[in-house]
């Protein structure tokens, strides 16, 4: 089976898709459309919102560090 070439998108084009409508955020150089997970995102569909067509892979770095802190004084 060959294998599949997945697309490249530039920043500017991530960018374009910052609404309920059509939704992608990047993790790095990693693009990812979110746009089915609006309205199931625990925190709500504006928090996602609020990053559309964002990099959002320092916002995860620190929900990350902030639980484990959670975690640790909750022990």
């Amino acid at each position: 089976m060959p294998a599949r070439t997945l697309p490249t998108f530039t920043r500017a084009e991530v960018e374009k898709h910052s609404s309920s409508k059509s939704c992608y955020v990047t993790i790095g150089t990693k693009v990812f459309d979110v746009t089915d997970f609006i309205e199931d995102h625990p925190g709500g569909g504006d928090l996602i919102l609020e990053y559309a067509g964002k990099d959002v892979e320092d916002i995860l770095k620190d929900f990350a560090s902030s639980l484990r802190v959670c975690l640790r004084s909750s022990r």
